[in-house]
């Protein structure tokens, strides 16, 4: 799976209608703060990930993710940083 990076949801939102618009047959999924994915468990997580090929999410949301086991490390295939302004 292809994980786009943004710092914003606007940019996040911006990078998946680009996605879209010219890879119209990838299953693509936008996953924002707004989807309530803190009361999202591994059957939900599993569930929206499948066959998904490119997600696009701000970089809290995959550390979230990977530090709680919803999306294994070796399902990465690529991490798309889209500005480099990531403050750890």
């Amino acid at each position: 799976m292809v994980w786009f990076l943004a710092p914003t949801v606007a940019l996040c939102t911006q990078q998946h209608d680009a996605i879209l618009s010219q890879l119209p047959a990838a299953r693509t999924r936008l996953l924002i703060g707004s989807d309530n994915l803190d009361c999202w468990g591994d059957k939900i997580w599993k569930a929206v990930l499948t066959d998904v090929r490119i997600v696009v999410s701000t970089h809290a949301i995959l550390l979230d993710a990977l530090g709680h086991g919803y999306v294994p490390m070796s399902r990465l295939a690529l991490l798309v940083f889209d500005e480099g302004e990531f403050h750890l």
